[in-house]
């Protein structure tokens, strides 16, 4: 099979033609270990070549809806008997498992061959896939930005063309946030609809849900047919759907009310102006088709939700560390010092305060029921800002400094409020999605933007329980409305595609004023100062609580690195400069001209705020077009790094 057939079919596409005998699942698989082989060796997606045992399964697949499609699963929580499950640690590379996962072996019955396991962050533990264990995983859109974490593999292999279809995980954004920043389509089912034993019957107190990252609407629904379902060892037992998933895709999902928000719930000044863009966009094109839509959002403490949610997260960090040295015997060297200062937080909590955090989830549950009393769907970005640099979660010297210094001293507890402090910052990027992993309810990332430097970013939907058929409705509504991109290929090298956009783009006034004000002498310093003041208040209060000596705290400080406080670890960037922005009118959605020189009008949803709205609304933002009646793609996949 020719790379060129390849690249042009989805997973459904390529099983219809395996089906019909125009091609035999062996000669699929081998071009698909072709597209790994040219392109694994910049992106790094693939941790763990099957390639032998892949090649005896396509000899004679199972019959089934997928039969002879490639496949790749995430190196987490998705075993296959007698290979390792890594979890993108060092110790565990080696350590093979005795037995599939459930939702393994529905995948292997439905006839998907797996030739690999893809990269992880060590234990899932982090928005980026950047595993000591592994070497970062680089976004095919340009290698030298994340494709996001935790199931950064699988989608950095969808992105660039290997598997039309991979297995991923989420337990608090992993398969929406690499789907928003590599512009793939992907689905968080609800708690209890796929299965995750038979080892566990829930990750996380069924935070954490299997499922998929796909390029096509349709090939989430075709896996998700063939995921869900109950399993003897499974906690809950939900309702099946009245149809298959995959009839969703074309049903029309009729008038829905949706409530959007484009404020984070960590506070104001922490989204990026692409990402307000982006979920305008969306809102404004939503308005276009129908739908009534509101600017409206649950109301909950941001600030309690994330210590509740890292609270439980962390001792889960925790308990696998402590798993992995039973099976395995390694010391501390085998672990990152991240994991190992998420460990020892974990463990500094008491039972009495796990619990009470446990059961607050409730109040954020309930807070979410009542928006779905007055709504179908919740819109917000996916998350707060474009993929960041390879290394942008890297802590700073002087985080690092104070890190080793909490480990070696074994003062997690008192230094526990700094932690959660340092821990919330770093995760200003992706503050949207833990809310429906923490609810058990569905959501997806839908690609309905690229900004003006070629990178995707998505906007998620939220439903409530039992809601994925309706997800995958408007899904498909929204796909088949983009008009079909004959520049984006996933051959194709990135440097030759001018992306598009759909959101209205920023104003190029707005755009330098945000530049002027970012780079401006006085402002860098006030930055720098206000950085190196916030690093000399941690330092204090760990030197106030006898943490470390005077001589590490001073040697801590020199290393400040200016602006190390920003939004996520990015360099120089942090939230007062997005407040500055704000201020100064950075935004450009309540522009009062009805036209601008991009020839855009304005707007009104709902009676809401004015935006600027593209002309032609209905046609939604770029993904890539398969050919071959295989159907309209949501993303566009291509890779910068390598061509047939």
């Amino acid at each position: 099979m020719k790379q060129d057939e390849y690249l042009a079919h989805d997973a459904v596409g390529l099983a219809g033609l395996i089906a019909e005998g125009a091609v035999t699942a062996a000669e699929v698989l081998e071009a698909a270990i072709e597209r790994a082989e040219a392109v694994n060796p910049t992106i790094n997606a693939i941790t763990l070549p099957m390639y032998e045992q892949a090649r005896r399964l396509a000899a004679d697949p199972p019959v089934g809806p997928l039969s002879g499609v490639p496949f790749l699963i995430k190196d987490l929580v998705q075993d296959f008997a007698g290979v390792p499950t890594s979890q993108g640690n060092s110790a565990m590379r080696d350590v093979p498992v005795r037995e599939h996962t459930e939702v393994v072996r529905r995948w292997l019955d439905a006839g998907l061959v797996v030739f690999g396991k893809t990269s992880t962050p060590e234990f899932g533990a982090k928005p980026v896939t950047e595993p000591a264990a592994f070497g970062a995983t680089r976004n095919p859109w340009n290698p030298g930005h994340t494709p996001g974490g935790s199931s950064g593999g699988s989608a950095a292999a969808v992105a660039a063309g290997v598997v039309p279809a991979a297995g991923a995980s989420d337990g608090g954004g992993s398969i929406r946030i690499p789907a928003a920043w590599s512009g793939l389509f992907g689905l968080k089912p609800g708690r209890g609809r796929v299965p995750h034993g038979p080892v566990s019957g829930e990750v996380l107190h069924g935070v954490s849900v299997n499922g998929v990252l796909t390029r096509t609407v349709r090939d989430s629904a075709a896996l998700l047919d063939v995921m869900a379902g109950p399993e003897a060892t499974g906690a809950v037992r939900i309702e099946m759907p009245a149809r298959p998933y995959r009839e969703d895709v074309g049903r029309d999902p009729g008038r829905l009310r949706i409530g959007f928000t484009d404020q984070a719930p960590l506070g104001p000044g922490t989204v990026h102006p692409e990402a307000v863009a982006a979920v305008r966009g969306a809102a404004a094109v939503l308005a276009g088709l129908g739908h009534e839509v509101t600017q409206d959002a649950p109301s909950y403490d941001g600030a309690q939700f994330a210590e509740d949610y890292v609270t439980i997260f962390y001792a889960r960090i925790a308990a696998r560390v402590a798993k992995v040295k039973e099976l395995t015997g390694c010391s501390d060297e085998a672990f990152e010092p991240d994991t190992l200062l998420m460990a020892a937080v974990g463990r500094s909590r008491s039972a009495a305060e796990y619990h009470s955090c446990h059961n607050r989830w409730h109040t954020y549950t309930r807070s979410l029921a009542d928006f779905h009393s007055r709504f179908d769907l919740l819109l917000t970005p996916t998350v707060a800002a474009p993929p960041p640099e390879i290394g942008a979660y890297d802590l700073s010297p002087w985080q690092q400094r104070a890190e080793r210094v909490v480990l070696r001293t074994h003062t997690a507890r008192p230094a526990y409020r700094v932690i959660l402090r340092q821990s919330t910052q770093r995760a200003a990027m992706t503050p949207f999605t833990p809310l429906a992993n923490v609810t058990g309810r569905p959501a997806m990332s839908v690609p309905l933007h690229w900004t003006d430097a070629g990178l995707p970013l998505g906007v998620q939907f939220v439903a409530t329980t039992g809601g994925e058929g309706t997800l995958l409705s408007l899904a498909g509504q929204l796909e088949a409305t983009q008009p079909g991109r004959s520049d984006v290929h996933p051959n194709r090298p990135m440097r030759r595609i001018r992306a598009h956009r759909t959101a209205p783009p920023i104003s190029l006034r707005h755009r330098r004023r945000w530049h002027e004000a970012t780079r401006r002498s006085t402002t860098c310093r006030a930055v720098d100062a206000r950085g190196g003041a916030a690093a000399g208040r941690v330092i204090s209060e760990l030197r106030g609580m006898g943490i470390a000596r005077k001589g590490a705290l001073q040697a801590a400080s020199r290393n400040i690195r200016p602006g190390g406080l920003g939004v996520a670890g990015s360099r120089g960037v942090d939230g007062d400069r997005w407040n500055r922005a704000r201020a100064h009118g950075i935004h450009g959605f309540d522009h009062p001209r009805q036209t601008n020189a991009r020839g855009q009008r304005s707007g009104s949803i709902g009676g809401q705020r004015r935006l600027l709205v593209p002309r032609g609304a209905t046609h939604l933002p770029p993904g890539s077009c398969s050919r071959g009646g295989t159907g309209r793609s949501m993303g566009g996949s291509r890779s910068s790094v390598a061509g047939p």
